[in-house]
């Protein structure tokens, strides 16, 4: 936060954070604490972010194909860390409420997507918002 506030960011402001192509990345502590310092140090705050299953990461969704594509990242130096299980316990455990969450594959077929959803990675694979419940006044 301190790094914001130097560059004028005024945390007092409603705040929406677009956190993207990073949680995997991450360890599943490091997420958490990320969420949790923002959902501490911002007034008002939403943020969205994609997150894959945590079956992804571990290798255990039974899909070859899957893990293939988790192995081809990790080959290039690109490990993926962390998935989340349960986005509506992270979110309580952390003060959040869920505004949205939806899975890739979903997304796809409501909007009808011409393409043919040839991998299981698109039911693994999601993108969130999450809000910040109200803080007592100070």
């Amino acid at each position: 936060m301190t790094l914001l506030e130097t560059n004028g960011f005024d945390a007092d402001l409603p705040t929406y954070v677009i956190w993207e192509g990073n949680t995997m990345y991450l360890t599943s502590g490091d997420v958490r604490r990320i969420l949790a310092e923002l959902n501490a140090g911002v007034r008002d705050v939403r943020i969205s972010f994609d997150y894959m299953a945590d079956a992804v990461i571990a290798k255990t969704t039974g899909d070859a194909g899957v893990t293939s594509l988790v192995e081809s990242f990790a080959n290039m130096g690109a490990r993926w860390l962390s998935g989340i299980r349960d986005i509506d316990t992270l979110a309580r455990e952390l003060g959040f409420r869920v505004v949205d969450n939806r899975w890739a594959g979903e997304l796809a077929r409501t909007n009808e997507w011409k393409r043919p959803l040839t991998s299981a990675i698109f039911d693994l694979y999601a993108v969130c918002t999450l809000q910040a419940l109200p803080k007592p006044p100070a």
